[in-house]
């Protein structure tokens, strides 16, 4: 009854293997492309690169022509860069300083036309400067589930200060240029074509390769249980004010035996559409938006896997200084009402049934608050000569998760607070002394500071990471807020530039500007994934 009341205040359900198509949606304005060409040269072809022997041959007998060219190294200096994003493509802007070969390790050619030619001499091209725009264009390919992002390079439009000054050919590039022009080619574009085939084959590979960590198939051991993650490229725009991609999503497991009774196999998500790129402030760099939706699929696929089910005892798994799991606990939380039940301290077991999954929600005090309704807490222990649950209390109310960001040393660092008067408590068992009810009702405030200590014994401030960086380049700011038109999405707004500390590690990178939250160094909204960080930290440190 509980699950129908609150699936009724959702706009929809989901179900449970089912694939989220909006789940995350990414926006990065044209300041953003600003700063990510600084980027650029790690994908470019900076160096020098062997490439194919280049031969063509045309005409017939004395009246034909045959040219090769071998033994090839074009050596690529990049000089500036630039990344914007136009209607349907972006296009990358190079200036670049070209060489082929060098004195010392020449190429060869040979020519051969009209039966009079027929000579062959070593070669190389001094460097020369070169202007090459490269429009990139994406597409989303596969079937649902099994997408990819893909990205084509198209044809470069060069322009080039190459001259014979540069050609040094010992055949005499006057004679070899009038030969091949009499046939329809020219030296000057072959050289310039061998560049132009070494740019693509070398931007094409690096780029796909980059864009298919976008696609996400992962399954992980969770308690014995599986968990399948699936984040997948859904579509993708590019325009004159930047581009937006946006991620679908699933996370599948199979229900255990702890929660099953529980279970329907639909989870309720609100449904509310992402923020639109056009809405951006014009100087926005990166955006992360995450659905609330994308949150709720998530916790519901943690839930399944039976994680949040747990036995809690004094078996030398916690190690918590001042604390014991005895009955005394009971005296904590209710006062003297359970002394005359157990005039002597006894062992006591904690057993969390979680009858709903979490719920997840922005907008609120925190970066994240994950909900719980009807979470129950078992207190267990010997009772009248038989092991048995003595109270039973069910938790409702949020759990702010607040991931704080560093911009000195580039760190997060994961914080949950139990507010004070933010859950309420209620009887979930069979009164055992008088006002049970009454009693249970009053237990919030002390359990939530238990809570506190166990989560602060427990998590202390292990879980903060560094912030990966690329090339140099990391995230320097980041803010959250809630946006889109039901305010059911969290906008995660990153500013991009020299990575704190200059020790950033990895190969991900981002910038800032939209869901009007703006960028600081505060607090920065988080990922369910943080969550699910906390929580199978949470278990590793029991065993």
């Amino acid at each position: 009854m509980i699950w129908l009341l609150l699936t009724s205040a959702f706009a929809q359900t989901l179900g449970a293997d089912e694939i989220l198509e909006q789940g995350v949606s990414l926006h990065v304005g044209e300041a953003g492309f600003d700063v990510l060409a600084e980027s650029v040269p790690a994908l470019l072809p900076i160096g020098g690169f062997p490439v194919p022997d280049v031969e063509d041959s045309g005409g017939v007998g004395c009246l034909g022509y045959r040219y090769a060219l071998s033994d090839l190294v074009v050596d690529v200096a990049l000089v500036a860069v630039d990344l914007r994003p136009e209607a349907g493509r972006l296009v990358l802007d190079v200036d670049l300083e070209v060489s082929v070969n060098d004195p010392v390790d020449p190429f060869t050619m040979e020519l051969g036309a009209i039966c009079l030619i027929d000579s062959s001499c070593d070669g190389h091209v001094l460097p020369f400067d070169m202007n090459v725009q490269a429009p990139v264009t994406f597409a989303v390919e596969g079937p649902l589930g099994k997408r990819v992002l893909t990205a084509t390079v198209g044809d470069l439009d060069i322009q080039h200060g190459l001259d014979q000054d540069e050609l040094q050919v010992g055949c005499g590039i006057n004679e070899i240029e009038t030969v091949l022009n009499f046939f329809g080619v020219s030296i000057f574009d072959l050289v310039v074509g061998v560049v132009q085939n070494t740019l693509v084959g070398q931007l094409d590979g690096p780029l796909n390769d980059a864009l298919a960590a976008l696609s996400l198939e992962q399954t992980l051991e969770v308690l014995g249980a599986e968990l399948e993650v699936r984040v997948q490229p859904e579509s993708v725009s590019v325009s004159a004010i930047g581009m937006e991609l946006v991620l679908s999503s699933m996370f599948g497991a199979e229900t255990q035996a702890c929660v099953e009774a529980f279970d329907d196999g639909e989870i309720p998500i609100s449904d509310g559409p992402p923020p639109a790129l056009f809405d951006a402030p014009r100087d926005l760099q990166v955006a992360g938006h995450v659905s609330q939706a994308l949150m709720d699929q998530a916790l519901y696929g943690v839930w399944r896997t039976g994680l949040l089910c747990q036995n809690i005892s004094d078996d030398g798994t916690f190690e918590i200084p001042g604390f014991a799991f005895d009955t005394s606990l009971l005296g904590l939380l209710a006062g003297e009402a359970y002394g005359d039940l157990f005039p002597e301290d006894r062992p006591i077991e904690l057993r969390t049934t979680p009858r709903l999954p979490p719920r997840a929600e922005v907008g609120g005090a925190h970066d994240l608050d994950l909900v719980l309704e009807d979470f129950g807490l078992d207190f267990v222990t010997e009772y009248e000569g038989r092991r048995m649950r003595v109270l039973g209390i069910a938790l409702d109310g949020p759990v702010g998760l607040d991931v704080p960001f560093d911009a000195k040393t580039g760190e997060l660092a994961v914080s949950i607070d139990v507010g004070a008067d933010a859950l309420t408590t209620s009887l979930a068992s069979d009164p055992l002394v008088d006002d049970a009810e009454a009693l249970a009702a009053d237990m919030a405030q002390p359990l939530t500071a238990l809570l506190d200590t166990v989560l602060g014994s427990l998590l202390g401030s292990s879980l903060a990471f560094e912030l990966p960086s690329f090339q140099g380049l990391g995230v320097t700011e980041l803010g959250a807020s809630a946006s889109g038109a039901e305010q059911d999405w969290l906008t995660l707004d990153l500013m991009v530039g020299k990575a704190p500390g200059g020790t950033g590690k990895g190969a991900d990178c981002g910038g800032c500007g939209a869901g009007g939250a703006g960028c600081s160094s505060g607090s920065a909204g988080s990922l369910a994934l943080s969550g699910l960080a906390a929580l199978l930290l949470l278990r590793r440190r029991r065993r």
